[in-house]
């Protein structure tokens, strides 16, 4: 059974784990999910894509994306009525790639190689009847990790439409 929006948050949490943060028993409270993201350098999720790029690049249209930083990361998810979620995760610690790498594996399938984003790439895929897909691409400026999860399209389709919005996402970090 497929869970993306756990999935999502599991990626979420580990990312907010490299970046040095963790919870005590009562969780982190607003000012400092505020304080790490701002010592991140992250702008809100949603500044790294736009429903513009979406559309362009995926064709998704009327679809209003959500701003989640509920875990002190900057993440932005749209969702299609049919079940379909992508979502655009940052983080300015390109150092943490391997890590986060091996969190995503375990979430979004095997590591599948993916040249020609960034400085650094890699592709996950899960088959299924609704499969879950993911990029994650490094730069000097940090990571970006697009997972497309309850997806209908192909390995390879999937992939090649994150690998473009991880390309557009990378230059705007």
């Amino acid at each position: 059974m497929h869970r993306p929006i756990a999935r999502a948050v599991v990626v979420l949490a580990a990312l907010l784990a490299l970046a040095g943060c963790g919870e005590d028993d009562e969780g982190p409270s607003a000012q400092d999910l505020a304080d790490a993201r701002s010592a991140l350098n992250l702008r809100p999720g949603c500044d790294y894509l736009t429903s513009d790029d979406i559309e362009a690049v995926v064709g998704w249209t009327g679809i209003t994306p959500v701003e989640d930083e509920s875990l002190g990361i900057a993440s932005c998810r749209w969702t299609k009525k049919s079940g379909e979620i992508l979502s655009v995760i940052a983080h300015s610690d390109p150092d943490s790639f391997d890590q986060t790498a091996d969190s995503t594996e375990v979430l979004f399938g095997p590591r599948i190689p993916f040249d020609g984003v960034g400085e650094r790439s890699l592709g996950f895929f899960e088959e299924g009847e609704r499969a879950d897909a993911a990029v994650l691409a490094q730069s000097e400026r940090g990571l970006i990790l697009l997972t497309l999860a309850r997806t209908t399209e192909s390995k390879d389709d999937a992939l090649a439409l994150l690998g473009q919005l991880a390309d557009l996402a990378l230059g705007r970090l």
